[in-house]
């Protein structure tokens, strides 16, 4: 039920679909697990590369409607990511290797924009493991998959010439998610004209 709950918010309230190819796969929101937090890793490029500051935030997922409502950014993250990686899992090539989180972000000094999601389940349904801790880059399309942000060890490479990176999802990652202008999901229902009896 929990799990039907999530698909239901994410896909009734997304601000838009990413899509990463021509033609839209079968349907993957039945694979995607149930993710405790989601958090965004960022680092974008500016006139003075000594001043650059990395910038992160973290939201433990509770799938309420007034928490998908107001943070929907972070919903709408793990959505468009997992479209990527399970509805166009033909575009992935799989390597062993072994990651930190750091390290990614070390590589990339001057630029990068990464979604860490950890899992309840395992990350990836598609791969037989116990990994719960998926990184993916808004980037690149690549990710990740390890037992903890301090070993991943899997790599997911997008071999997806028509790849480009989702400019909304970049800017959620940024911190530029335009907050809601009610306190609640139900206070914003009740604005809406059609809802309003008649006079």
């Amino acid at each position: 039920m929990k799990q039907q709950l999530k698909i239901l918010l994410v896909t009734m309230l997304s601000v838009s679909l990413f899509t990463a190819c021509d033609e839209k796969k079968e349907d993957f929101s039945d694979s995607i697990p149930i993710i405790n937090s989601c958090s965004f890793y960022g680092n974008s490029d500016g006139n003075d590369s000594s001043q650059i500051i990395p910038y992160s935030s973290t939201h433990k997922m509770k799938y309420t409607l007034n928490d998908c409502y107001k943070r929907n950014d972070y919903y709408e993250a793990v959505f468009r990511s997992y479209e990527n990686i399970l509805g166009y899992s033909e575009y992935y090539e799989i390597e062993q290797v072994n990651y930190t989180l750091d390290e990614l972000m070390e590589n990339r000094v001057e630029h990068y924009h990464f979604i860490v999601m950890d899992a309840e389940d395992p990350c990836l349904p598609n791969i037989n493991n116990d990994y719960k801790t998926l990184v993916f880059d808004v980037e690149t399309g690549d990710y990740w998959a390890g037992t903890n942000i301090q070993s991943l060890n899997i790599y997911g490479k997008c071999q997806n010439n028509d790849y480009d990176a989702d400019s909304q999802l970049i800017s959620y990652v940024e911190g530029y998610w335009e907050f809601p202008e009610y306190d609640n999901f139900y206070e914003y229902l009740a604005s809406m004209d059609w809802l309003k009896k008649d006079d």
